[in-house]
């Protein structure tokens, strides 16, 4: 009997200590959203609307100009190309992601402050940005585009 009693308290602690320490775990090591991080600039890519059909490829022409997304954790943006903020006025902002899964911008332009929702996708290593653009005609086609940036 006492051999019994033994055994279940042991069994009582052990569940205790296991559940208290995975409560612990998950509280100090929240997950990363997947944005955060640095991409280089891949290619811009036009589909024609309501397909997965490439209408245009455009590759990046110089990859080595080290141009680069920079979003961190803080929720903040930086444009940078050679490791300097490029010079069009909206190089820097701030970033947050939706409850619908989409990332709200916010940056300034000419003065002004844009708010801009995007769309994005993770794929392995790529991030695929703007996904689900409006359609614009364009020379007779409905296409929408995006952006293809790889994680550095």
């Amino acid at each position: 009997m006492k051999l019994k009693l033994i055994f279940q308290t042991l069994l009582f602690l052990t569940l205790l200590i296991i559940s208290s320490c995975s409560s612990d775990n998950e509280e100090e090591n929240p997950t990363q959203d997947l944005i955060i991080g640095k991409w280089k600039f891949v290619s811009e890519n036009d589909y024609y609307c309501g397909t997965e059909n490439v209408r245009t490829e455009r590759l990046n022409e110089n990859p080595n100009d080290g141009a680069l997304f920079v979003f961190d954790a803080d929720g903040t943006y930086g444009d940078y190309i050679n490791g300097e903020l490029t010079e069009i006025e909206d190089q820097k902002g701030i970033w947050e992601k939706t409850d619908d899964g989409k990332y709200l911008l916010l940056f300034t332009v000419n003065g002004e402050t844009r708010r801009d929702i995007v769309e994005v996708e993770f794929e392995d290593d790529l991030m695929k940005f703007g996904v689900d653009d409006p359609c614009v005609d364009f020379g007779g086609d409905s296409i929408y585009t995006f952006t293809v940036w790889e994680r550095q």
